[in-house]
């Protein structure tokens, strides 16, 4: 044997040195980190209610597994083991079963028959035939151990009625089964009897009888009413099965007004479902749950407003979103860092609404706070953006090109991947559009370039553009900024190049298409078709589209909702159109009767 080898089983041996039955012992008492070396807490010595399986938690946990048939009949002659003595036998018996060797049915057996009211030795002969999968043989032994076990929860409670569970489950008896986990939930403190609900909801679950598990887990809450949270957290979840999202919605509800201790647990799991509503583009029942948020915890209602305002800007309701956004902005707290960027997004909103004087004092507003941290970034790029669209290309340029020197001092070396590059290529873009509208052609032609340099280098990352796989998903965002180079090699004149890049950003934005696409979503997938129908006609003399028109209308809602939506992946072989979340979720259901799959 291995000095370390020998080390590693020493260590085990004199964890599982039990001298009689001892109390729980935390992991951190079993070994010395001063001399590396284990120990005997004195905690545990003479003590009765100690089980042996804690012994595999915790530092140890390595070299337990590590024992094998040798490594023990070295210890047993070194140590003068002796099979006559119902002690030796024990701790026999458990350095074999944690090395995997039948020897410790006999041996667990020899030492019963000394000392049968020894819980852990039948406790430990019960492990033995669970892990070999002889059910009934592990249930007979737990229950000797449970007549003897002094502690509240005996450590092999649940263990016996899961086993007398799926014993019943097997023969068919589904409410036996349950019963048998119900019988031990009332048998172990409130504390400890998570473990048996749950499985008996698991049972309910496999066999799809939702009402049961429904009636289950309200059982649970009423009995176990001061470690209910959980149980109102499995409540539900049932309404996911079943596509019920008002239920999910009013069971939060009800446990808010019930347990208001964890009121804020609950009214949290509700913004993530408006959220992920949100992410499905299903704006209405997002809108409905966050109200409710802040109609059950108005202590945190303007967390929800924030919430119900992104949800608005997404759906292009710029109004709605913009009385949320400054009821925040008047209210107390404003301030808070979870309202870092209410301005930016105030300033969104207005813009929106074509209302551009307040959008742009918004946006001074938040260049204003980002100076006084020290970032000289600030607003530029939308604040130049308003004055591309009121024509005042003079102080376009001027910000477009100060975004720019910014943007060169946080990236002397270029982007660094692209869709960094691609936010790069935008503000090259919009300078090139700048330089046109004053008839600064070589201006323009030099930034248009820029904007290619910027971005070529990462085209190979979204290569192949159509791929001959069906794992590798295709997001929206690749497509668009396919698009976006596509557009710039269109305006140097690198029409074959543009034609490739065009014929990407079509596929892409083919497969990422969606039942119940808006407008805008529908605009940059058509202007994708045409710029590669334009490129690829016969004469090559279609000319592009103004990019200053089109800096309004469906581009500009495109460039304002798509930063609170996201965007989902669909790979090769999925039909398309398709459900967000897919042909079994909340979106399929609930959109299924409105649009045609």
């Amino acid at each position: 044997m291995s000095r370390t080898a020998f080390a590693h089983a020493l260590a085990a041996a004199r964890i599982l040195q039990l001298v009689e039955p001892k109390e729980f012992v935390p992991p951190s008492e079993w070994f010395n980190f001063e001399n590396r070396t284990p120990k005997i807490p004195d905690s545990a010595k003479s003590k009765p209610g100690w089980t042996w399986r804690y012994a595999t938690y915790g530092t140890f946990h390595c070299h337990l597994f590590d024992l094998t048939e040798q490594h023990i009949n070295t210890l047993a002659m070194l140590g003068g083991y002796n099979s006559s003595i119902g002690l030796q036998s024990g701790n026999y018996a458990f350095g074999a079963l944690v090395a995997g060797l039948d020897t410790c049915i006999q041996q667990f057996q020899a030492a019963i028959d000394e000392h049968p009211v020894w819980w852990h030795l039948h406790e430990g002969l019960g492990d033995w035939y669970y892990q070999s999968d002889e059910k009934e043989k592990a249930v007979q032994c737990y229950s000797e151990a449970l007549k003897f076990d002094p502690k509240k929860t005996p450590s092999c409670a649940i263990d016996y009625w899961t086993l007398v569970s799926k014993i019943k489950k097997n023969s068919g008896d589904i409410e036996g089964a349950v019963q048998a986990l119900r019988t031990g939930a009332w048998l172990v403190p409130e504390k400890d009897a998570y473990t048996y609900w749950s499985t008996m909801g698991d049972i309910y679950k496999e066999q799809k009888e939702w009402k049961s598990a429904q009636s289950l887990y309200r059982e649970a809450i009423d009995k176990n009413p001061s470690q209910c949270k959980n149980y109102w957290e499995k409540l539900a979840s049932i309404h996911d099965n079943t596509l019920d999202w008002k239920g999910k919605m009013e069971t939060y509800i009800e446990a808010m007004a019930r347990d208001p201790d964890n009121i804020k647990s609950y009214a949290d799991s509700l913004r993530l479902m408006a959220q992920r509503f949100t992410f499905d583009q299903l704006f209405e029942p997002a809108l409905l749950i966050l109200q409710n948020c802040i109609d059950h915890h108005p202590t945190h209602a303007d967390t929800y407003k924030m919430k119900m305002a992104g949800c608005h800007m997404a759906a292009c309701n710029w109004k709605a979103a913009v009385d949320l956004y400054e009821a925040i902005r008047s209210g107390p707290n404003a301030h808070d860092s979870e309202f870092s960027y209410l301005n930016e997004d105030l300033g969104h909103a207005y813009l929106g609404m074509g209302e551009t004087t307040r959008a742009l004092a918004a946006y001074q507003e938040k260049r204003m706070e980002r100076l006084a941290t020290g970032d000289v970034s600030g607003n530029s790029s939308d604040a130049a953006y308003i004055h591309m669209i009121e024509g005042d290309f003079g102080l376009a340029i001027r910000q477009i090109k100060a975004d720019i020197t910014e943007t060169q001092k946080r990236f002397p070396n270029g982007a660094e991947s692209w869709r960094i590059a691609v936010t790069h290529l935008d503000s090259y873009r919009d300078l090139g559009i700048c330089y046109e509208a004053v008839g600064r052609m070589d201006d323009a032609r030099v930034s248009f370039q820029s904007a290619v340099n910027t971005f070529e280098r990462f085209v190979t990352e979204l290569e192949p553009f159509v791929h001959t796989d069906n794992n590798t998903p295709y997001y929206r965002t690749s497509a668009r900024a396919l698009l976006a180079y596509g557009l710039m090699l269109e305006k140097v004149g690198r029409l074959e190049d543009a034609s490739r890049i065009y014929e990407g950003a079509a596929h892409r934005y083919e497969r990422t298409t969606f039942v119940g696409d808006d407008a805008p979503l529908n605009w940059e997938k058509e202007q994708a078709a045409l710029a590669l129908q334009r490129v690829n006609s016969p004469d090559r003399q279609a000319e592009m589209p103004s990019l200053l028109e089109e800096i309004g209308g469906p581009q500009l809602e495109l460039r304002l909702c798509m930063g609170y939506r996201t965007s989902h992946g669909a790979k090769e072989n999925s039909r398309a159109p398709r459900f967000r979340g897919g042909k079994s979720g909340y979106a399929a259901t609930m959109l299924k009767d409105s649009f045609s799959t």
